[in-house]
């Protein structure tokens, strides 16, 4: 699997944010109401630039796997996993909420709301007891 993929993109995406797979083949999206969707990567702050061209010919490198930069939203701790912001796309810590979350992987830095830090893709799930 390749650790960036270059994808199309449905709504417009700002640097840091995490998306999941879009409706048609190719593309991704925000995740939108409850988080719902499946995760496909981070639109990493790195070098990359405001997206506001959705469904055009334009296309945008996803980080499947691997280091990204993320817009952190809440504060962080490095190696704490990171959970989607289903309102914003931006990762947060997981909840302590009992439940099954996807997690898009974790923290390498401290970090508060806002501010772009390290991050760590590999998207699974994890059970919170």
């Amino acid at each position: 699997m390749k650790n960036i993929k270059s994808m199309g993109y449905e709504d417009a995406l700002t640097p840091g944010v995490a998306v999941m797979f879009g409706s048609k083949e190719g593309y991704v999206k925000l995740p939108g109401s409850g988080g719902a969707g499946v995760p496909c990567g981070v639109y990493s702050s790195i070098r990359n630039t405001e997206k506001n061209l959705p469904n055009s010919e334009d296309s945008v490198p996803i980080t499947r796997m691997g280091p990204a930069r993320v817009e952190a939203g809440a504060s962080v701790s490095a190696g704490a996993f990171g959970y989607v912001d289903a309102a914003t796309g931006r990762l947060r810590p997981l909840p302590s909420t009992p439940g099954v979350y996807w997690v898009f992987g974790q923290f390498e830095e401290d970090g508060s709301t806002g501010d772009y830090v390290d991050f760590n893709v590999c998207i699974g799930q994890v059970t919170v007891a």
